[in-house]
């Protein structure tokens, strides 16, 4: 029985021992700094109470998504002054990546809404702006963006030599109409338009039933066929 007692107060004091190194103790004296004079009460319970205290239980929640949720928690109200800045510093210093901070932003938009989100965007491009590394152009520019560039596209380099044959037979097989390729294309679709809408204009006259059963049908279902390039 002894042995028991004395076997469960060791795990107890293990498990206490673990949660009290797991948890870091945050010192924060903003409220102090600017209100400590004009409103105390206030700046002890942001200092002590608020940070002391709710952000300190990091044991049973990560510094790293009580930052996440109170930066989502800001964009939501249309809080996009300093204390947004200080959050988002707050947040990558904890772990919160660009990606992560462009993907959480971009989730909350369509909850919380989308201009709000471009704000908070301006800011996180400031903040996440040195995540990028070199001095290229390249570089310079996605430092502008919240959104990574991707990597460049080489999928087309694994096509097989049969499939770039199936690719050429087809091309040969089915040819573009020589329409497409004449030089003076825009001139005949324009004079096809032009041809179609005088058409309907006179669909109202008695001659225009005839006109439309006598019709050839590859004029009607393929007019590139059937008319040529005509100068206007």
């Amino acid at each position: 029985m002894k042995k028991t007692l004395a076997f469960a107060f060791m795990a107890l004091m293990t498990l206490t021992t673990s949660n009290i190194m797991a948890q870091q103790k945050i010192v924060q004296t903003a409220g102090h700094d600017a209100l400590g004079e004009f409103a105390p009460e206030f700046a002890r319970l942001n200092d002590d109470m608020l940070f002391g205290e709710v952000w300190s239980r990091n044991d049973l929640l990560s510094l790293r998504d009580r930052s996440l949720i109170t930066v989502i928690s800001l964009v939501s109200q249309g809080i996009t002054d300093s204390s947004l800045q200080h959050h988002m510093q707050n947040a990558k210093k904890n772990g919160i990546t660009r990606t992560e901070i462009a993907e959480a932003l971009t989730h909350n938009a369509f909850y919380a809404g989308w201009p709000k989100a471009w704000a908070a965007f301006r800011i996180a491009k400031e903040v996440w702006a040195d995540d990028v590394n070199g001095d290229d152009a390249m570089a310079e520019f996605q430092r502008s963006m919240i959104f990574p560039i991707g990597q460049p596209n080489t999928a087309y380099e694994n096509i097989s030599r049969d499939a770039a044959s199936s690719l050429a037979y087809r091309a040969n097989r089915y040819p573009l109409p020589t329409s497409l390729l004449n030089p003076d294309a825009a001139t005949t679709v324009i004079y096809i338009t032009r041809r179609k809408a005088e058409a309907r204009c006179s669909l109202a006259s008695p001659a225009a039933a005839g006109i439309r059963k006598r019709e050839n049908p590859r004029r009607r279902y393929f007019p590139a066929l059937s008319y040529t390039s005509r100068p206007m």
